[in-house]
C-alpha cells in the first residue's frame, strides 16, 4: 500500500510504495513515455493522452491529457538527475496552477522479495521500494525579459509615484498609493481598490537592496490569510541584439527579471494565485517601461 505525508515545513510531499518488480523494471514505467501513458491516470479523475521525454539531464519532458469535465491540462517540466534505475529528478509545471515549478525527486531502492517454503521463508526475487518528494510548494517563481537596462527596470520597480501607474489593471484592481522607505529594514505600503470596489493594502519590509542588482522584502497581504511571505527580485543584465546587413550587433542591454515568493508554508491556492498574480504584474511593469503604458492607457481587463 503507498503512503504519503507532508514535510512539517508543508514545503513537500514524501509518498512511498512497495513494487514488487526490480528497480530497472520501475524506472522504465516512470521514464518511458508510452508505458507512462499506460497507467498514469484513473477514470472520471484524469486521463494522459500523449507523453513526450528527451532522457537526459537538460532534457525536457512533458504530458498532455484530459480532465473529468473534458477540459485539457498540460504538464512539463525539464529532467536534472538522472542514474538508472536508482534516482531521477525532474522539474513540474502544469498550466492549471500557473507558472508554478516544483520539483520531483524519484528514489528506486532494490529491496529483496521472499516467499514460504517447508524450510522457512527464502528470496524469491528483487523488489522496489519507491521513494518520492514533490518539493517547491513554499514558494513560486516568475520571470520576464524587459528591453532596457536593470536600474530602469529597478526605478519602476521601487518608486511609489511610478508603481502607481503602472501596478493595476482596470476592472481587476488598482492601486491607489505607494509609499517606499527604500532602506534595509524601512517599510513600504500599497493600498489600493478592488474591481467590486473593497479597498486593500500590501506593506512590508525591505530586507536586502543591492541596487540594480537585487531587492528582497517581506508581503503581507490585507486580503490573504496565508503567513507572512518574502519576494526575491533579481535583475540580470542581457545585451539586447538587433539586424545588421554584417548580421546581428548589440543594441543595448536589457534585463531578465526572476521574481520568487517564498514562505507559503504549504497553502498550494494562495501559491498558485500569487504566481499568476506576478505574470500579470512583470507584463504591466513591462508594457509601461518598455512602451509607457499606464493603467490608463492599457485596455481595461475582459471578463472571460
Amino acid at each position: 500500500m503507498a503512503t504519503a505525508q507532508l514535510t512539517p515545513d508543508n514545503d513537500a510531499i514524501l509518498a512511498e510504495v512497495f513494487i514488487a518488480a526490480p528497480p530497472a523494471r520501475v524506472f522504465e514505467a516512470i521514464a518511458d513515455p508510452k508505458q507512462r501513458d499506460q497507467w498514469w491516470g484513473q477514470k472520471n479523475v484524469f486521463h494522459v493522452v500523449e507523453s513526450k521525454s528527451d532522457l537526459r539531464p537538460g532534457g525536457k519532458w512533458s504530458s498532455d491529457g484530459v480532465g473529468p469535465n473534458g477540459a485539457p491540462f498540460h504538464v512539463e517540466g525539464e529532467y536534472v538527475e538522472i542514474d538508472p534505475p536508482r534516482l531521477l529528478v525532474q522539474t513540474r509545471r502544469a498550466d492549471f496552477v500557473g507558472e508554478f515549478e516544483t520539483v520531483v525527486r524519484w528514489e528506486l531502492e532494490p529491496r529483496d522479495v521472499h516467499g514460504l517454503h517447508t524450510a522457512g521463508a527464502h528470496r524469491v526475487g528483487t523488489g522496489t521500494l519507491l521513494r518520492v518528494r514533490h518539493s517547491g510548494f513554499s514558494g513560486h517563481l516568475a520571470e520576464i525579459f524587459i528591453a532596457a537596462p536593470p536600474d530602469r527596470v529597478f526605478q519602476a520597480l521601487t518608486d511609489p509615484q511610478q508603481m502607481t501607474k503602472w501596478w493595476g489593471e482596470r476592472g481587476v484592481y488598482r492601486i491607489t498609493e505607494n509609499k517606499a522607505d527604500l532602506r534595509v529594514g524601512g517599510k513600504w505600503s500599497s493600498t489600493g481598490v478592488s474591481a467590486d470596489g473593497k479597498p486593500f493594502t500590501v506593506d512590508g519590509e525591505y530586507v536586502e537592496i543591492d541596487r540594480p542588482r537585487l531587492l528582497v522584502y517581506t508581503w503581507n497581504p490585507s486580503f490573504s490569510h496565508t503567513v507572512k511571505t518574502t519576494v526575491r527580485c533579481e535583475l540580470e543584465s542581457r545585451d539586447v541584439h538587433g539586424l545588421h546587413q554584417q548580421g546581428p550587433h548589440r543594441m543595448g542591454t536589457g534585463t531578465l527579471v526572476k521574481i520568487r515568493q517564498d514562505g507559503f508554508a504549504g497553502n498550494f491556492e494562495s501559491a498558485r494565485d500569487h504566481a499568476r498574480g506576478w505574470i500579470k504584474v512583470l507584463g504591466w511593469m513591462q508594457a509601461f517601461v518598455e512602451r509607457g503604458e499606464t493603467i490608463e492607457t492599457r485596455p481595461a481587463a475582459t471578463t472571460p
